[in-house]
C-alpha cells in the first residue's frame, strides 16, 4: 500500500512530466508557427522600419534626412538589429523570433528567483506563443516587441533582488529606450516607480534611488 508520503511524491512527479510535456508541445507549435512566417512578405509597418531602420544605420539623421511619426529609437533599434542580418526579409523575421525567445528567457530567469521552475517555463511559452498571434500582428516584428524586451530587462535587473545604482541607473537607460521605442511604453512609468521605490529602506534611500532612476532616462532623452 503506498503512503500518503509516496502518493504525494507520485502526483508530483506526474503533475512535472505533465507541465513539461505541455510546455514543449507549446514551444513546438510556437516554433512551426514562427518557422512558417519567415519568408512571409513583410508586413506594412516592417517594410517602413525596416528601410528607416538602414537610412539610419547608413547616417540618416532623423526628421532631417527621413520621416515617420515615431520616436527616434525605434528606427536604431530596427537599424541595429536588423544590419546583422543583412536587412532581409529572412533575417527580419528570424529576429523577431530571437526576441520573443531573448524575452521569454529573461522572464523565466526573473521569476524563477521566487517562483517554481517548471511551471514559469510553461507560462514563459504559453506568452512567447501568445505574444506571437495574428491577433496582435505579433507574427510581424513591431515595435512593441523592442518595448517588451526593454521592459522585461529592467525587471531583470530589479526584480525579487538587491539591485546596485548601476543597475537602476542602466534600468532608467532601458525605461528610456523603450519609451522613445513607442510612445505608450510611459503608461508604465507609474509601476516602474513604485518598483523603484520599494527598492529602499527608507525614505532618504528610496527617494535616492529614484534619482537615479530619473538619471538614465534624462540621459538617453538629452543623446537624441
Amino acid at each position: 500500500m503506498l503512503t500518503s508520503t509516496s502518493k504525494s511524491t507520485k502526483n508530483t512527479s506526474f503533475l512535472n512530466i505533465l507541465i513539461v510535456a505541455m510546455a514543449i508541445v507549446v514551444g513546438i507549435v510556437f516554433l512551426y508557427y514562427r518557422l512558417n512566417y519567415l519568408n512571409a512578405p513583410l508586413g506594412n509597418d516592417e517594410s517602413v522600419y525596416l528601410y528607416l531602420g538602414k537610412m539610419a544605420m547608413n547616417g540618416g539623421a532623423p526628421y532631417r534626412d527621413f520621416y515617420e511619426m515615431k520616436p527616434p529609437m525605434l528606427f536604431y533599434s530596427f537599424g541595429i538589429l536588423n544590419a546583422l542580418t543583412g536587412f532581409s526579409i529572412l533575417g527580419l523575421h528570424l529576429n523577431a523570433i530571437l526576441i520573443v525567445i531573448i524575452s521569454a528567457f529573461l522572464i523565466y530567469k526573473t521569476y524563477t528567483r521566487r517562483y517554481l521552475k517548471l511551471p514559469t517555463m510553461l507560462a514563459c511559452t504559453i506568452w512567447a506563443l501568445l505574444l506571437s498571434s495574428p491577433m496582435i500582428y505579433g507574427n510581424y516584428l513591431q515595435s512593441e516587441h523592442f518595448v517588451v524586451l526593454f521592459l522585461v530587462l529592467i525587471f531583470y535587473l530589479l526584480q525579487f533582488r538587491t539591485p546596485s545604482n548601476r543597475q537602476i541607473f542602466i534600468a532608467g537607460l532601458l525605461y528610456s529606450a523603450a519609451m522613445l521605442t513607442k510612445q505608450s511604453a510611459i503608461y508604465f512609468i507609474v509601476p516602474g516607480l513604485f518598483l523603484i521605490y520599494e527598492l529602499g529602506t527608507t525614505t532618504k534611500e528610496r527617494f535616492q534611488k529614484l534619482l537615479i532612476f530619473s538619471a538614465g532616462v534624462v540621459a538617453l532623452v538629452i543623446f537624441f
